[in-house]
């Protein structure tokens, strides 16, 4: 065959403390095929004893491409291993795929695109080639230029490997997470658990019993095959890492956390068995776990051993200075403008009252099924800006068509034509992927970065009284580990299937306060400038409700205290009056069920999490 022309990589960077200097990548990888003996290539387990993997010397090629995807927010923690095999007996060339969760044995992939068996080498070659470029977003032939950060979170990664078995070391000892967060409290593992990883610890726990006896494969988790410029890479990212916790404010910055992690185990993959969700390198201690990962791995680098000792030392000090506090978990929490409580008394009126919403407001035709694990109390922290309630505050007794001012002032302007007041509880969906950057800014127009599911009625905040309406945008999570783990079908996409009954996974729905407004605006058709329409209004109105033809039958006022700022006697805050089914309350229109979207943030609050067990083919 003919070589294919291969581009020159950057020479791999210095960051060795001797005179040593990694070869660049270009001739090193080159130089293997004149060293084919002294190659170690792992076979896939399902190619059997007679095979072995190709290895092409007139492109300079080696067939075996390990691939790894990681979006931490998502729990998306994947590998993909595809290799072209020469079958002795049957004298054939195969490719194989392989995917599934990092360190556990995946599956063998049996789409027509991903089996191929042929007599000649280059039909294989050609289809390998295709499905890689699919996977990664690079040909073939630049699979060794330099990595950059622009991947796409769908994207797979191209790890680095090194074949020679020479510069093979013992197998490493794992990041163990289980003891960085032991004594956190249970309310606030749970929720942070699910903000920063997607799945809670009561999950974790149920899945430990089937992991512990497990023990992770070298193929999918090729520790040892590593290459040192990979090794270098995951470093690099760690540094970075380091210099956000560092940061001269003192805040950390969580979504830069998240995205330097998911870009680390997408170049050192992670497999512990003993933990369901990929953990956040989000704290000193963690950094040290990862930082001695990499230093067995390359025991002659001194930089990383520097590296190790620094952040051990730091990690101590940060441990004595902050105590329980330098945590991971509670250095999360500390860092959001929303605080939480859960609510431990299930025979409560206000707990009753907000199950019986939530399934009183579940309509059949959605076909969504919840069961509730938790519910919380949300707040805004105190000290911290909060609209909601300066906006309340504001309310003046003119803009009150129930009160009669006795002001000699004149009236505010900005108030004194605004709409009359309507607070009301009102559900809304949310992804949990999307949950931090609520939790951190507050319900928000059109967040950068975030999923934007409402155009309807414009540009605005959408929100729902009924629940299972709202569960449509959740996208609920499927844990690719625990799919893994306990022999289910491992899903691609990492998450965010349609699910039936029997199959629930975890989720969140909101359930906000907003103050609507009596005279907000009714439609029963689309208005895509809805928000246009809304300022043009000055005031008068803020709110547009779409009318569904099916809603609440009557409204009725909350019966118990709402503690947290703006605070609200009963009767003050409505919530629908679920003891009478919903019913058809208007005809034609657009939309089944009833739309609330606020144009101003401040306009509403959250008031509550609720954490489900989501399940049906209906969202």
């Amino acid at each position: 065959m003919k070589a294919a022309s291969l581009p020159t990589p950057p020479p791999t960077p210095d960051i060795a403390s001797t005179s040593a200097q990694l070869a660049r990548h270009n001739d090193y990888f080159m130089s293997q095929m004149l060293h084919i003996k002294k190659l170690s290539l792992l076979v896939d387990p399902a190619a059997g004893s007679e095979s072995i993997v190709v290895v092409e010397k007139s492109t300079h090629s080696i067939w075996d491409a390990y691939l790894l995807r990681a979006d931490v927010p998502r729990n998306v923690n994947l590998f993909r291993r595809q290799q072209i095999i020469y079958n002795k007996v049957l004298k054939r060339y195969i490719l194989l795929v392989r995917d599934g969760c990092v360190g556990q044995l995946g599956h063998i992939c049996t789409g027509k695109r991903e089996v191929l068996s042929s007599p000649s080498l280059r039909p294989v070659t050609t289809r390998f080639k295709a499905l890689f470029k699919k996977a990664t977003g690079k040909i073939w032939e630049e699979r060794y230029s330099e990595q950059k950060f622009g991947r796409r979170t769908e994207q797979y990664e191209f790890v680095e490997l090194d074949y020679v078995s020479s510069n093979r070391g013992p197998q490493p000892e794992l990041p163990d997470y289980a003891w960085l967060n032991l004594t956190v409290v249970d309310e606030v593992r749970t929720m942070m658990d699910l903000i920063l990883h997607g799945a809670s610890a009561q999950a974790s726990k149920q899945s430990q019993d089937l992991e512990q006896t497990s023990s992770w494969s070298s193929y999918t988790a090729p520790y040892q095959e590593l290459s040192q410029y990979t090794i270098f890479l995951g470093f690099r990212i760690l540094e970075l890492i380091r210099d956000v916790l560092e940061a001269t404010d003192g805040s950390v910055k969580w979504k830069t956390v998240l995205r330097l992690t998911s870009r680390y185990r997408s170049l050192i993959p992670y497999c512990r068995a003993s933990t369901y969700y990929t953990p956040v390198i989000s704290s000193y201690q963690a950094l040290l776990l990862e930082l001695r990962l990499l230093s067995s791995l390359w025991p002659e680098q001194q930089d990383i051993s520097r590296a190790v000792s620094s952040v051990c030392s730091r990690a101590t000090m940060h441990w004595h200075t902050h105590g329980m506090l330098a945590q991971p978990l509670y250095q999360a929490y500390s860092s959001l403008r929303h605080g939480f409580r859960r609510l431990t008394d299930r025979s409560s009126l206000e707990y009753r009252e907000l199950c019986q919403y939530l399934h009183g407001s579940n309509h059949p035709v959605h076909r969504t099924y919840f069961e509730v694990q938790d519910i919380y109390r949300v707040f805004i922290k105190p000290g911290l800006p909060n609209g909601y309630q300066e906006w309340i505050d504001s309310k003046t007794p003119a803009s009150d068509t129930t009160s009669i001012s006795t002001s000699e002032s004149s009236p505010n302007p900005q108030t004194s034509h605004r709409d009359a007041e309507d607070r009301r509880l009102l559900w809304h969906g949310t992804p949990l992927d999307s949950l931090l950057g609520i939790l951190d800014l507050g319900l928000q127009i059109r967040r950068r970065g975030a999923s934007f599911t409402g155009t309807m009625f414009g540009n605005g905040i959408y929100l729902a009284d009924s629940s299972s309406k709202s569960a449509r945008y959740c996208r609920h999570h499927e844990n690719a580990n625990w799919a893994s783990i306990s022999g289910g079908h491992q899903p691609h996409s990492g998450g965010a299937g349609r699910a039936t009954k029997s199959e629930s996974a975890e989720a969140v729905l909101l359930l906000c306060e907003a103050d609507v407004g009596r005279n907000r605006l009714l439609s029963q058709h689309s208005i895509p400038r809805g928000h246009k329409v809304v300022e043009a209004t000055c005031g008068r109105q803020r709110c547009i409700q779409g009318l569904g033809k099916n809603g609440p039958a009557a409204w009725k006022g909350v019966k118990w205290d709402i503690e947290a700022a703006p605070s609200a006697k009963p009767g003050v805050v409505l919530m629908p009056d679920t003891t009478s089914p919903y019913g058809e309350i208007s005809s034609g229109g657009e939309l089944r069920f009833n739309e609330y979207v606020m144009f101003d943030p401040s306009h509403a609050i959250i008031r509550y999490v609720l954490r489900l067990k989501m399940s049906g083919p209906g969202y």
